[in-house]
Parts: C-alpha cells; structure tokens; sequence
C-alpha cells in the first residue's frame, strides 16, 4: 500500500490507514511471501516515523506492537498479534 502521508489530516484518517497497514501485515504474513512480509514491516515503520505526535501516540503504540508481532518466527503467533492490535484500532475508530 502506497501511502501519501501528507494527506492524512485527522486522527481518524491516521487510525484508518494504520488499521489497512495492519491488514496488509498480517495478510503478508499468512502469505508466507517474505518479501510482502518485509514490505509490510517497513510501511508500519514510516508509519510511526510520520504519524504526528501530537495526536498519534496511542496508534503509534499499536504500530510498534505489530512490527514486533511481525518478526515473530511462529507465523500463527505473528498473525495473531497484528489482529489482535487491528482489533485494538477497530475500537479505537469506534470511540
């Protein structure tokens, strides 16, 4: 996924980006294709890297679980982990 960061105003769009990154992740995952599985680590990295501060603390969080989640060597556990912090935005976009 392509991702012009400079578009994302508000939290809202952040936290919906962020919960396709993590769909990305963990579809990536599954695959087994570590290719797609690598590219998926890097995008939530920039993620973090361009998400603001100011208003993206919380979901910067769920980015840093996921990127570990992803280098998880048992790819059950990885794929479960990125869910279950796509789950936490889920909710997240809910409040």
């Amino acid at each position: 996924m392509s991702v012009d960061w400079n578009a994302l105003i508000t939290l809202e769009q952040w936290a919906e980006v962020l919960h396709e990154l993590l769909a990305e992740a963990r579809a990536s995952i599954l695959s087994g294709d570590t290719a797609k599985r690598d590219l998926a680590h890097k995008t939530l990295v920039e993620f973090v890297m361009e998400s603001p501060n100011s208003i993206a603390i919380e979901l910067d969080e769920f980015a840093r679980g996921a990127i570990d989640a992803i280098k998880l060597p048992a790819r059950d556990q990885a794929a479960a982990s990125v869910a279950n912090h796509m789950a936490e935005v889920a909710k997240y976009l809910k409040k």
